[in-house]
């Protein structure tokens, strides 16, 4: 009877011991990367960066791609609204100051502030079925954009707190305005993306497996 539950025991604890065997061969095959640090310093870029490399053919897939979509109409308002806090802060106004281009920064910092709060918001401008309402969004981006006065005052960038990607979008409004206007790879490594919480990608390179756990870069998320 002692055999019987000796050899009953060295069956569990084999077979124990080949499960913890197993999964430690696993987990080493995976590898965990944690990035932290602060508010635009690259993590979300790099982790795109790190998912377009791994794809077979070096493509994001269509549906991976829209997702950055609302982030690039986003970024419009983000990177004008800087700019005009800035002349306001400089106590400068619009080279061709009309009432449109005055009523049009009245429009994007209530739309900025709308944003900092809901960013799904942009959508109700940008993606609007009143087909005017969607065009007066893009014209009024691209005629404060185009005010000279706005462009010397982006030169100076240095100087205030912008998006590292506001010239780049800036300079594809009518492109992002397009009703099928899909962003491109380069599109989306380029948009400056808010993470907020934790989000984590699996990717395989080279038969390895990375996961990358991007942290929100705001103080109070790190």
């Amino acid at each position: 009877m002692g055999d019987c539950f000796n050899t009953e025991a060295k069956k569990r604890h084999n077979y124990f011991l080949s499960q913890m065997t197993k999964k430690n061969a696993e987990v080493k095959k995976n590898h965990r990367i944690i990035l932290i640090g602060t508010g635009e310093s690259g993590k979300s870029t790099f982790v795109k960066q790190m998912k377009l490399l791994s794809n077979r053919n070096q493509t994001f897939d269509d549906q991976y791609k829209m997702k950055f979509k609302p982030e690039l109409q986003r970024n419009l308002i983000q990177a004008l609204g800087a700019m005009l806090e800035f002349m306001d802060l400089q106590k400068q106004d619009f080279r061709n100051s009309t009432s449109a281009l005055k009523k049009y920064k009245s429009k994007i910092y209530n739309i900025k502030a709308e944003i900092d709060i809901n960013p799904d918001c942009i959508t109700q401008y940008a993606e609007s079925k009143d087909l005017n309402e969607r065009n007066t969004f893009y014209q009024m981006c691209k005629d404060v954009w185009s005010d000279d006065n706005v462009k010397e005052i982006y030169k100076r960038s240095n100087e205030y707190h912008i998006i590292d990607c506001a010239q780049y979008v800036l300079d594809k409004i009518d492109e992002i305005r397009e009703p099928d206007y899909k962003p491109s790879e380069f599109d989306v490594l380029q948009c400056r993306t808010k993470t907020l919480g934790i989000h984590t990608e699996i990717i395989n390179y080279n038969n390895v497996t990375f996961e990358l756990v991007d942290v929100g870069g705001q103080r109070e998320q790190r």
